[in-house]
């Protein structure tokens, strides 16, 4: 009996007093956002004559973009979420693509203070085909947080840089703005 009451006294030390870890992440979540944004490559080349590239049915050339996007997403570790969905982008009168794409999110922040800070990378593969331009993409790179609301809402906000892959490449310089559901009720 004398040599078991240490090995119970070291066992119930460790069951009461060890710590409960907190689940810092996100886990699953969901995210619909709008994204607006400037064509820094119409706004660089700046064509001498417009008709060149847009109908002359009162269009004028189009420097603003906007856009809409759909995820789900899970963030497996503290500092890593990966997210895939769908995106609809306005470019010109011409052009309404719509993409796959895949976003891995890299948390920059400290999860003990509640903060999701992140930086992402933006890959995108176009799925319908507009004024015979198909097999587009785009890769960029963004910025942003997560801003907690409630048990399971967050606001998104990010900044990104994307470049369309295709023959003529067009630089996008974005802001989205986001509703996120999560899973993770402990946040």
């Amino acid at each position: 009996m004398n040599k078991k009451l240490p090995l119970i006294f070291l066992l119930m030390s460790i069951v009461t007093f060890s710590q409960q870890k907190e689940n810092l992440k996100l886990a699953v979540f969901g995210s619909v956002q709008a994204d607006v944004g400037l064509d820094l490559g119409s706004i660089i080349r700046k064509p001498q004559n417009p008709e060149e590239y847009y109908s002359t049915t009162n269009q004028h050339p189009t420097y603003f973009t906007y856009g809409f996007t759909g995820q789900v997403g899970y963030q497996p570790l503290n500092w890593l979420a990966l997210s895939g969905g769908l995106r609809y982008s306005y470019i010109s009168p011409k052009f309404h693509n719509v993409y796959w794409m895949v976003q891995p999110y890299f948390f920059i922040s400290n999860p003990i203070d509640r903060e999701f800070q992140y930086i992402t990378f933006n890959f995108g593969r176009q799925m319908n085909t507009t004024q015979g331009l198909s097999n587009n993409g785009f890769v960029g790179i963004g910025a942003g947080f997560y801003d907690l609301v409630s048990n399971h809402f967050a606001q998104k906000i990010q900044l990104n840089l994307d470049v369309q892959t295709a023959d003529d490449a067009v630089w996008f310089l974005g802001l989205s703005y986001g509703i996120t559901i999560f899973s993770n009720k402990n946040l």
